[in-house]
């Protein structure tokens, strides 16, 4: 009695299938090559749009997550009223981080960030010469 559905194959018939295989490649070989070169082009366009997609993924992903609001204070603001802005906007879904920086921290920290990437200036004396005001 047969089963029904089941293919079976002898061993010998599967490697005389391979070695056919093997022969008819060397017989043609421009469509073997050919074959070759189609399959590898493919899978190399198929890996530059991956790429392409993933690096796209990674760019969006960082945007979202490194978004930064700065606000800026008009200098007569009193203190209560910088706070009730500050709770307003922490109440807010959206802002994960809330960092104060007054603006003696401020000047302090631009000073340091000067005084390390640029060449030594006196500060005071840049702030008296103003050398952008002569072109404005």
């Amino acid at each position: 009695m047969r089963k029904t559905g089941y293919i079976s194959m002898k061993i010998s018939t599967l490697f005389y299938t391979f070695w056919q295989g093997i022969k008819n490649i060397f017989r043609n070989k421009l469509f073997s090559l050919a074959s070759i070169a189609t399959i590898s082009a493919c899978l190399f366009l198929f890996g530059i749009f991956y790429s392409i997609l993933v690096n796209f993924q990674n760019i969006v992903k960082t945007a979202e997550e490194g978004v930064c609001i700065v606000v800026f204070f008009d200098e007569g603001i009193d203190e209560s009223r910088i706070e009730d802005i500050g709770e307003m906007i922490r109440k807010r879904s959206e802002v994960a981080k809330i960092n104060f920086v007054s603006a003696d921290e401020a000047w302090e920290s631009f000073k340091e960030d000067i005084s390390e990437n640029t060449v030594k200036v006196s500060l005071k004396t840049l702030w008296q010469t103003r050398p952008i005001m002569r072109y404005i």
